[in-house]
């Protein structure tokens, strides 16, 4: 559903050591110049991949990127790849090359796992977003973070598939309880925006559907209720093959 958003015109864009996963990914240098174009596409989902990983745990297994990277090639080969790739004996390999770029952020090898740690010198919309999360108070830092774009938008790997919907469950479940708590967080813009959000996740939300109905009653826009209504009736029809069975107005009713 199209929602306006006041969050989507006041992102916070860090430039200096930073890294986006939410919205397009974008990584800048100390300088605040942006260096995504150093990526190549391998190079983007093993970093992408190792980053998530480490903020979970303890990193990844060198053998696991070999069988998800390189599922076809011969052990022997992949190790050359993986050294090619990463880093594994020499400090300009791409990865760690591109890295050197930015303060704050490195990539160890220890025990046979690959990990990247960060400082506060490094901005990661990711760690941020989680930290943030568990903080009902912080709903209004994590806002602007979320309204960059759905996490790892346009990176459709299936590799990616079991990362994006562990971060997608939790944001809703995130999202969902603020909207719970509305009253006592978010201005009644900022309800506008976690509707937006939600949708991103769960087009059909009901829940999301009401509470933004119910703000612009209040706000007497009946104009944006009838965008917000009618893009979830048309999502809900082609999702679901038929129409949408409650009107505006009974849900303004509600």
């Amino acid at each position: 559903a199209v929602v306006s958003s006041a969050a989507e015109e006041e992102v916070p864009v860090k430039r200096g050591s930073a890294v986006y996963l939410f919205g397009d990914f974008t990584v800048y240098d100390r300088a605040g110049r942006d260096i995504t174009y150093m990526f190549s596409n391998k190079l983007k989902q093993l970093f992408i991949y190792i980053l998530v990983e480490s903020a979970e745990g303890t990193g990844v297994l060198s053998s696991s990127l070999n069988t998800l990277f390189w599922p076809d090639k011969d052990d022997a080969k992949v190790k050359n790849l993986l050294g090619a790739t990463i880093l594994i004996t020499s400090g300009c390999m791409p990865l760690k090359k591109t890295l050197a770029e930015m303060d704050g952020i490195t990539l160890n090898y220890s025990k046979g796992f690959f990990n990247i740690t960060l400082s506060d010198e490094c901005f990661c919309d990711y760690m941020h977003a989680a930290e943030y999360a568990g903080q009902p108070e912080r709903a209004k830092d994590l806002l602007p973070l979320l309204a960059r774009g759905k996490f790892l938008k346009g990176i459709d790997d299936d590799l990616f598939d079991q990362i994006k919907g562990r971060t997608e469950d939790r944001l809703l479940g995130w999202l969902l309880s603020w909207l719970n708590r509305q009253d006592e967080l978010l201005k009644r813009s900022d309800v506008l925006s976690v509707c937006q959000l939600v949708f991103e996740i769960d087009p059909l939300n009901e829940q999301a559907l009401q509470a933004a109905l119910n703000v612009c009653k209040e706000q007497k826009m009946r104009g944006e209720a009838q965008k917000i209504y009618s893009q979830f009736a048309r999502e809900y029809k082609r999702m679901q093959g038929k129409e949408y069975p409650l009107s505006m107005d009974e849900l303004l009713k509600g």
